[in-house]
């Protein structure tokens, strides 16, 4: 069975890039709707049609030309409607048709609107930092700042990418044009050809306890992957040095290729989990105070992204009193270590 995947995003986020580092090691076919409209725009009915509602003739291979287009079609919401309903029709008659004749099982499709064709799953590659986002496009695409305004106000916001998709890329940290891909590449075979299921445990854990091991053994019953997600708000970064996250080769035999651990982060998990590959995010819960909060947090994190949903795991009997906070008021009593954390847990001093 074909796998559809869609690959959207925001302008200047590297949508193409993406593409490009994917398509050298992931074998596919590989579309681009800029691509293909453009060489419709080029043929015969569509291109008289073109002609017609523009008021000029023109040559898709000329900049010069495409700028003209461009122009006409931001000052004019008739006109762009117009030449959409044109265009758009046999995109997707192009796309459909190589969807039927391709023999590769993936098929992604870059776009950066959305297309009325049967998807599999939606990659979003965004930038969670506009200022970025926008000198790459004025560097590389020679556009002024008005003119990038205009084309992001006709797009979907980060927020909308985000919730839409199965798989988040954020590029604020990348060196454009390398796209880091081997995290999407395991998520894709993961979901695809061994239909594993990945999940994200978010919380704070300075440090790592054993209340937190048990929660991650209980995960580990009915997913195959874990992801240990450090969000830490700012008063808790500074923390962050003296406990750090365990190192992922020195964990136990059960969790090796199983559970990974995640950098700190000030990023909104809902949207976080997603650049993991996970749709699911999984609490703690060792009281009725635990509860309270929990319910909190789902009700904010329900409202970011309703699509990520959040699985809650009651505590053992034996580690419901272990907390971080309780060993982090004790850690400077000897003999306290060995009750709150696993051995390959490092205290730093």
């Amino acid at each position: 069975m074909k796998k559809i995947i869609y690959v959207t995003g925001q302008i200047g986020a590297g949508k193409s890039l993406l593409m490009r580092s994917l398509e050298k090691d992931f074998p596919g076919k590989y579309l681009f709707t800029d691509e293909i409209a453009h060489r419709i725009m080029a043929t015969g009915n569509i291109y008289h049609e073109l002609v017609e509602l523009f008021g000029f003739e023109f040559s898709m291979k000329k900049s010069e030309d495409r700028k003209r287009i461009g122009k006409v079609i931001f000052a004019s919401k008739s006109k762009k409607q117009a030449m959409e309903e044109i265009v758009h029709p046999a995109v997707r008659r192009y796309i459909q048709d190589c969807i039927a004749e391709t023999e590769h099982e993936f098929i992604f499709i870059e776009s950066a609107l959305p297309i009325d064709i049967e998807l599999t799953a939606t990659i979003s590659v965004v930038c969670s930092d506009d200022s970025i986002r926008y000198n790459r496009i004025k560097a590389h695409r020679k556009k002024t700042l008005e003119q990038i305004e205009l084309i992001d106000k006709s797009q979907r916001s980060y927020e909308e990418f985000c919730r839409a998709a199965d798989f988040i890329i954020d590029t604020i940290d990348s060196e454009i044009p390398d796209i880091n891909t081997s995290l999407l590449q395991d998520w894709l075979k993961a979901k695809f050809n061994r239909n594993e299921n990945w999940v994200a445990f978010t919380g704070s854990f300075l440090p790592f306890t054993y209340g937190h091991e048990s929660i991650v053994k209980q995960a580990l019953v009915s997913y195959d992957r874990v992801y240990i997600v450090q969000a830490l708000n700012p008063e808790k970064i500074a923390m962050a040095e003296k406990y750090p996250l365990p190192l992922e080769e020195n964990l136990p035999m059960e969790f090796q290729n199983k559970v990974f651990f995640v950098e700190p982060t000030q990023k909104l998990t809902s949207f976080l989990v997603k650049e993991l590959g996970c749709r699911v995010m999984i609490r703690g819960i060792r009281n009725h105070e635990d509860a309270v909060y929990e319910n909190k947090i789902f009700d904010i994190n329900h409202r970011i992204d309703p699509s990520v949903v959040t699985a809650v795991y009651f505590a053992e009997p034996e580690s419901k009193m272990i907390s971080s906070s309780l060993y982090r008021a004790l850690d400077s009593f000897p003999g306290t270590k060995g009750l709150f954390i696993p051995s390959y847990v490092k205290i730093n001093t």
